[in-house]
């Protein structure tokens, strides 16, 4: 296995011999240290195709930003890696999220001990930039002892950073993973939270990523709301771009879902807290962990499930004031955040509420709702089967490919132009389309990690499969990456946790001309050959990528393109695959001569058997996956990009 090392500054390749040093490029110093078992040191940074995050910290945020992975690499933070900011002294690494990393450290000569969070991979005009002034002018606006305040904003030595008030007693989050909270205990923290969203509401903020992991508590235990890096600003233009859903899925209202950012107000708000609140008295979210592609529809169209199906004794009054603050239309909902606390404070106090406990009819009614899949099946039955005709003619180009790779023949899974004959989308979703590449070549555009599958099953273990790709562009400042994937299965941990596990060969040849100008990115520029795990829990998706070892460490090696001058820049890649291993040959161009790398079924397996390649998720399940199989899906691989493919052909190798 390649122990090839990257810096977390600017991903260039780092010397392999070298544990500690500066990196060439960017001066930034870096140490290594196998075998660092601390939870700290064994985090780090990488941007590009190896990471990605589906929300703000968990779920969907509408873009792409890095994401902390874990793998062979350990990382140490080094004292000269934390940043230098007038008057503040003793740092001390506290985490990395979404958007950034948060240190602790002492304000002098006052002494008060602040949290001072720093922009990562920062650049300029980057929607990064956009979400840090957006958090900035949202703290600063709101003034109420439940909002965390902002002590200094400023730029250093790793970007833009601002200050703020430290609490070391943790989050919502880490409390219910710790004890369970009382029905009282939960109804004041969102009492508390409710008051704070309403005081941020009366300045023309709308939050949308209320959660536990958002809420902290100070010192004497009172609670304080943080993180407006998605807030709504009434009177500036929302951050968020037309279509893109952005929030936390677990918790956010089905308007919030539609993408629409016109229809989310202050009501949207108070269906997080009611979210919130049903997680705090039943420990279970109002929608089950599932599939971005699952989950929205479920939100958009499916009310809130009683709390009292997973509480039977819970106070059916408290039951009554959770589903109205989460009630699937918003005018059904509390008017404001102070009313759903008032609520509250009533039933603390055993006075009559606004929320009225469901009557039957009211509870038929709802389940009626919940089933009327199952009532439609019946009254629909006879257009039903029509349907089902119709099904089975459009899963028809499938069934026609593997009948031909059976008997023998060569297939062509996509043309010279035109789309592909069959496809499903293994991660992601986009629109198919011809018009990107500006030859009638099929394209899509991506903004996160997306597996587009071209072929189910091979049909046969010895095969020959050969690809045109060509990287359009790319889709923001993010690392942006194109290639193909195969060898893709899905596994589940001990613990329940789902995860996808494929070998991807990708490349990026869309790169700013004053990159292409460093001596460091044009030596090391190629062609990756990674395994990679990603998987889902607690709301976040993660990955942990291993580069595959293979015979040729220096081939597969090219000059890239730049934005200017990347013209039609077609790409071949073509498999030999066996069960023995995978030959890849790589033809940057038609004058250039093949380039190839054997990656054996040894290194294909390392990953299962070799207990220190083992991955784990953030909360120590192993993630197992199976071994290495030639007759397992292949298709096309993007990250943050429009990519375009055509002569995508199959044969088997068994007829030579």
């Amino acid at each position: 296995m390649s122990s090839s090392r990257f810096c977390q500054h600017c991903n260039i390749q780092l010397p392999e011999e070298s544990l500690e040093g500066k990196c060439t490029s960017c001066g930034s110093a870096y140490s290594f240290v196998n075998d660092l078992k601390t939870p700290q040191a064994t985090e780090t940074r990488r941007t590009g195709e190896d990471d990605f995050v589906v929300g703000s910290d968990l779920d969907v945020t509408g873009e792409h930003v890095p994401s902390t992975i874990r793998d062979d690499r350990t990382a140490v933070v080094l004292k000269s890696q934390f940043p230098n900011i007038l008057s503040h002294t003793d740092f001390e690494f506290v985490g990395r999220g979404g958007m950034g990393t948060v240190y602790r450290a002492i304000q002098r000569p006052t002494d008060r001990i602040v949290a001072v969070k720093v922009v990562s991979h920062f650049a300029a005009g980057s929607r990064m930039r956009d979400r840090f002034m957006n958090e900035v002018r949202a703290h600063a606006k709101i003034n109420h002892p439940g909002i965390v305040p902002i002590y200094e904003v400023g730029e250093c030595s790793h970007g833009p950073y601002f200050t703020m008030e430290y609490h070391p007693n943790g989050t919502l989050s880490d409390r219910l993973k710790k004890r369970v909270i009382d029905d009282h205990e939960a109804a004041q923290i969102v009492v508390e939270a409710a008051d704070a969203v309403h005081a941020a509401h009366l300045q023309g903020i709308i939050h949308r990523d209320i959660k536990p992991s958002n809420i902290l508590f100070s010192a004497e235990g009172r609670v304080k709301v943080t993180d407006f890096g998605l807030a709504k600003h009434a009177t500036s233009e929302d951050i968020t771009q037309t279509g893109f859903v952005i929030g936390t899925l677990t918790y956010m209202s089905p308007e919030q879902a539609c993408g629409d950012a016109s229809k989310v107000t202050k009501s949207s708000d108070v269906y997080c807290l009611g979210s919130t609140l049903f997680q705090l008295v039943t420990r279970e979210t109002v929608r089950r962990k599932a599939s971005i592609q699952d989950s929205i529809p479920r939100i958009v169209n499916d009310p809130t499930p009683s709390p009292m199906k997973f509480r039977p004794d819970l106070c059916p009054v408290l039951d009554a004031i959770i589903l109205k603050s989460t009630a699937h239309r918003p005018e059904d909902r509390y008017v404001t955040a102070e009313a759903l606390a008032n609520d509250l404070r009533k039933w603390e106090a055993g006075e009559p509420t606004e929320a009225k406990p469901l009557t039957r009819s009211q509870k038929i009614r709802r389940r009626l709702h919940r089933n009327r899949v199952a009532l439609a099946v019946l009254i629909m039955l006879p257009f039903l089967i029509a349907a089902a005709t119709v099904v089975k003619r459009e899963s028809e180009p499938k069934r026609q490919i593997e009948r031909a790779l059976a008997r023998g023949e060569k297939v062509t899974l996509v043309g010279e132009t035109g789309l592909p004959k069959w496809h499903v989308w293994d991660m992601g979703n986009a629109e198919l389309s011809t018009t990107i590449s500006g030859d009638d070549a099929a394209s899509h555009q991506t903004q996160v990690v997306s597996l587009l599958r071209l072929l189910d099953d091979p049909m046969t273990d010895s095969y020959r499969v050969s690809f045109d790709i060509r990287h359009c562009s790319k889709w923001d400042n993010s690392g942006s990456y194109v290639g193909i994937y195969f060898g893709y299965t899905n596994g589940v941990t001990a613990g329940k946790v789902p995860f996808s596990h494929f070998i991807a060969i990708n490349f990026s040849d869309v790169w700013e001309n004053a990159e292409l100008l460093k001596p460091d990115v044009a030596a090391n520029h190629g062609v990756k050959i990674k395994d990679y795990v990603i998987y889902q829990e607690n709301e976040n998706y993660s990955s942990k990528v291993c580069h595959v070892s293979y015979s040729e460490p220096n081939a597969l090696f090219f000059t890239p393109r730049n934005n200017v001058n990347i013209g039609n820049c077609w790409r071949t890649i073509v498999l030999d695959v066996t069960p023995n291993g995978v030959l890849v040959s790589w033809i940057p161009d038609k004058n250039a001569p093949i380039q190839t790398a054997y990656v054996t079924k040894t290194h294909l397996d390392e990953f299962v058997y070799v207990s220190r390649f083992a991955r784990t998720t953030n909360a120590g399940e192993k993630m197992i996956p199976e071994y290495w199989s030639p007759r397992r899906p292949i298709g096309i691989y993007s990250v943050s990009a429009a990519v375009a493919y055509r002569n995508v052909v199959i044969e088997s190798l068994k007829n030579d």
